[in-house]
């Protein structure tokens, strides 16, 4: 059973767990998942208080090394990723300024730590601080014209 379901990529059905948060729930652990914006919704309608983590590659460079290392993904997939998280990166900015906390993802053991502060309020980074701005500025305009060359 699903907390909450979407299609995303314009290809797949994913979902919450239910199952999936109560395990992390019996084990004392934090629970992370990927959702889209609806998603998010979905979400903050059942618990307002759920800490919403956008997480981000440092650059787009790194972002398409991330994509490449994943193994053979043809254009049109990278296309569909692109897109969703362009649509992503235009959501957030419209709707959730100042509330959804945002991530760098330069070094795992960091982004972990930095999500258990983000979770306990010990450590905030929103969208609309100077560097966030930046980042998805950069990474919007490299997606576009990625999406543009494809």
């Amino acid at each position: 059973m699903f907390l909450e379901a979407e299609l995303i990529h314009d290809q797949q059905i994913s979902g919450v767990s239910i199952r999936g948060l109560e395990y992390a729930s019996a084990d004392n652990k934090i629970a992370t998942t990927d959702i889209d914006p609806a998603g998010v919704t979905s979400i903050l309608k059942i618990k307002p208080t759920t800490p919403i983590i956008l997480t981000l590659p440092p650059s787009f460079e790194s972002w398409i090394q991330r994509l490449s290392g994943r193994g053979e993904m043809h254009s049109v997939e990278i296309h569909r990723r692109l897109t969703t998280a362009l649509m992503v990166f235009d959501y957030v900015r419209n709707n959730y300024v100042g509330t959804i906390q945002c991530l760098v993802n330069d070094d795992l053991d960091k982004a972990v730590a930095d999500v258990d502060r983000i979770v306990k309020g010990e450590l905030s980074m929103t969208v609309d601080m100077p560097e966030i701005v930046t980042l998805l500025d950069e990474l919007d305009e490299g997606a576009r014209s990625y999406i543009a060359a494809i």
